[in-house]
């Protein structure tokens, strides 16, 4: 696994606007993220929530992270897809499990 791919959405966040002005007041960003496998031990997971820390993005604080499974089950991900886009979620990234040689 690459950490390339964890830190995929990063440039979207920097993107966000910094000074309250721009945003609305009290609203938090919402990144959102879907995956086709269990996240317990999802990589990709734990270094994006690594690398959004290194940005001063916190979970919680000052931004919120949501991230959703289809556990395997590739015909909830329309569902949990049109679920993220109702938060609404300011960024949102689809990662799937690269199919494995048998």
């Amino acid at each position: 696994m690459n950490r390339r791919d964890a830190l995929a959405a990063l440039p979207a966040l920097l993107a966000w606007p910094v000074n309250s002005q721009s945003q609305q007041a009290g609203r938090v960003p919402v990144v959102g993220m879907l995956i086709t496998h269990p996240p317990a031990t999802d990589a990709v997971v734990v270094a994006l929530r690594t690398g959004l820390q290194q940005l001063c993005y916190e979970d919680g604080r000052n931004m919120k992270l949501e991230v959703r499974t289809a556990l395997g089950q590739l015909e909830r991900v329309p569902g949990l897809a049109e679920e993220l886009v109702r938060l609404p979620a300011d960024v949102a990234r689809l990662r799937r499990r690269k199919d494995r040689p048998n």
